[in-house]
């Protein structure tokens, strides 16, 4: 079985200085098989690659007018602030597999109803390391089970320390693309637990205060 976290963001977010070399050497670190960089609302400038067993993926956490999607395997920049239904379509015709990021997560841009909105395959996050209140992920537990959705886990890491704190677990693939075909088929099984509340206060003043708060966030 793999072991991947496939909500991770890096350097190229507002809110994060995470260096790609970084990130998949603590994930190995960690015992994961895999990370998934979702930069908010932009695709970092990193290849690819499942190289020696590890997966990196990368993709985008794109900002729309119905709370926030992800879109893994990218080549290129979706806007943010279209309709759902739009960001879908471009999502498809680049050959994107989708995940719905934190859906009950009201104060982070969550999209609780976009899955009525989705018509391809897709997972829903139901295990978010960054949900500030349990009830966040029960709820987005109870929609994907109640509607037979495919899930997942990730940790929605802006630091190091927080990689793998969530993960789902996959099959064994030989490649990025037959990853995510397990993953929207249905056979992703998630594991970990969520971040203090201390952690949200140093990921919010980044927001604000980057620059200053530089080698703070990332210890």
């Amino acid at each position: 079985m793999m072991k991947i976290d496939f909500h991770v963001h890096s350097k190229y977010s507002s809110d994060c200085f995470m260096k790609i070399e970084k990130i998949v050497e603590t994930a190995k670190m960690r015992g994961l098989d895999g990370v998934a960089v979702v930069d908010h609302n932009q695709v970092g400038d990193f290849k690819q690659k499942l190289d020696d067993g590890f997966a990196l993926i990368r993709g985008e956490e794109i900002l729309t007018r119905g709370g926030e999607i992800i879109a893994l395997n990218i080549d290129e920049r979706i806007k943010p602030l279209m309709s759902v239904e739009d960001t879908v379509n471009q999502i498809n015709d680049l050959g994107g597999t989708i995940i719905l990021p934190h859906p009950f997560c009201f104060w982070r841009k969550g999209s609780v109803f976009a899955y009525r909105k989705i018509k391809c395959a897709f997972a829903m996050e139901v295990m978010n390391g960054m949900a500030y209140f349990d009830y966040e992920n029960n709820l987005s537990g109870y929609i994907a089970r109640k509607n037979e959705l495919p899930v997942c886990a990730g940790s929605d890491a802006h630091r190091y320390k927080d990689i793998g704190r969530m993960y789902t677990k996959l099959p064994d693939a030989s490649s990025i693309k037959d990853i995510l075909k397990n993953l929207v088929s249905g056979k992703g099984v998630p594991y970990g637990s969520r971040a203090s509340k201390f952690v949200h206060m140093k990921v919010f003043a980044n927001v604000f205060f980057k620059p200053a708060f530089n080698r703070w966030i990332e210890d």
